[in-house]
């Protein structure tokens, strides 16, 4: 995620990785990237994040997380 730009504030470092497994556990519970993409801006949108942001925050915890 800091790759791609996002920072958050010190010792938040476990609720990232949590929200990765969530969107694995959404994606495998059949939930489009499009829905998670909505889920996650809905909440994250007042906080400034836009939804390219959300969709690259999806995608990276697919390529991390939900993988093999």
């Amino acid at each position: 995620m800091h790759t791609l730009g996002f920072t958050w504030p010190a010792g938040d470092d476990s609720d990232i990785v949590a929200m990765g497994h969530q969107i694995c556990a959404d994606r495998m519970g059949g939930k489009t990237p499009d829905a998670i993409d909505a889920d996650i801006h809905s909440t994250l949108g007042a906080k400034g994040i836009t939804f390219a942001d959300v969709t690259s925050m999806v995608s990276a915890a697919e390529s991390t997380y939900c993988s093999g």
